[in-house]
């Protein structure tokens, strides 16, 4: 039997779709044989069911940071240039736990503002939904596109982002 860790059973209950068919079925006998496995199994339920129990009630999702492996093997034509244009660069992202909301943050460093982009699988209004950054003071409102500009703010890995999309439960 191959070994289950608590990042494939944390994976299981945020979406088991996402596991192949061999480690579904592994878990399904751990779960007849080994109490251990099962204690284990159910420490993580509880955290998922307090997890999603705190998101419904508030409404609001909370999106951390997308990180990537950088590459030092790409390198840019004309890299050592450094004039600031007057245009949105793309920064980073940020991404709900379930994956079905992303927001691109991009950057415009010759004004200093940032671009919004809201992307979900989710049917939305966006005139309804807000978003809340840690420390701006205020909910924005993204247009029609899911996208808003924000200005005099900093935004970085840390900033604690939080959507709420405007459904009814």
């Amino acid at each position: 039997m191959k070994l289950i860790t608590d990042e494939i059973l944390h994976l299981y209950f945020i979406n088991p779709d996402l596991l192949d068919k061999d480690t579904l079925k592994e878990i399904k006998e751990y779960l007849l044989t080994d109490e251990d496995f099962i204690n284990r199994y159910r420490e993580i339920e509880k955290f998922h069911k307090i997890f999603r129990e705190i998101n419904s009630s508030e409404k609001f999702i909370t999106l951390y940071p997308f990180q990537y492996e950088k590459t030092n093997n790409i390198r840019l034509a004309a890299a050592h240039i450094k004039e600031k244009k007057n245009e949105f660069r793309y920064y980073t992202s940020f991404i709900s736990a379930d994956n079905v909301v992303i927001l691109r943050v991009q950057k415009n460093d010759l004004t200093n503002q940032y671009k919004l982009n809201l992307i979900t699988d989710i049917p939305v209004d966006f005139k309804k939904v807000r978003i809340n950054i840690g420390g701006y003071g205020k909910d924005i409102i993204p247009d029609d596109y899911g996208v808003a500009i924000i200005n005099d703010f900093e935004i970085d890995i840390d900033t604690n982002i939080h959507i709420n999309l405007g459904l009814e439960n």
